[in-house]
């Protein structure tokens, strides 16, 4: 019966993820929000750039699909670990959003070739500060050498 309302056997998960002590974490996301909410009244200001950066994969192909009926059925699909890979972020501005993608691998060489393209399509003044709150990915902490020695890290 509960298959039939919609129900799933879930594993239930804990809040917050690994938290050890969580008086501590939820002392420290406060502090982070008031610094956000700060950052947010200098965009507003135009003091400094502010936006927010993510990255999503976009796998080629289908994946399984299950469906009720009397005969198999069958569809392509794609093959191996192909993928679009789309960088993207959102200013606080102006609420645009600038995104570069390929077919490799979202990384640290890929945001050294990002970030000058994005100053230079979305912003106006290049001796504004800018800043970038992304996710805890490893393209976010790298550091790349490039013939004109661009850095990239958080």
């Amino acid at each position: 019966m509960l298959h039939r309302l919609g129900f799933r056997r879930r594993k239930t998960g804990t809040f917050p993820g690994r938290a050890k002590d969580f008086d501590k974490w939820q002392a420290q996301q406060a502090a982070f929000i008031k610094h956000l909410e700060e950052l947010i009244q200098c965009a507003e200001k135009e003091e400094i750039d502010l936006v927010f950066g993510d990255a999503a994969p976009f796998v080629y192909g289908k994946f399984n699909q299950y469906n009720w009926g009397k005969k198999p059925g069958y569809a392509p699909r794609g093959y191996g670990r192909y993928r679009i890979n789309v960088y993207g972020v959102y200013d606080v501005s102006n609420q645009a959003i600038c995104s570069m993608y390929n077919e490799g691998y979202i990384d640290a060489e890929l945001m050294a070739e990002y970030l000058p393209w994005f100053r230079k399509q979305m912003n106006v003044d290049q001796d504004r500060p800018l800043h970038i709150v992304m996710d805890n990915a490893r393209y976010g902490a790298a550091t790349v050498n490039t013939a004109t020695t661009l850095k990239c890290s958080p």
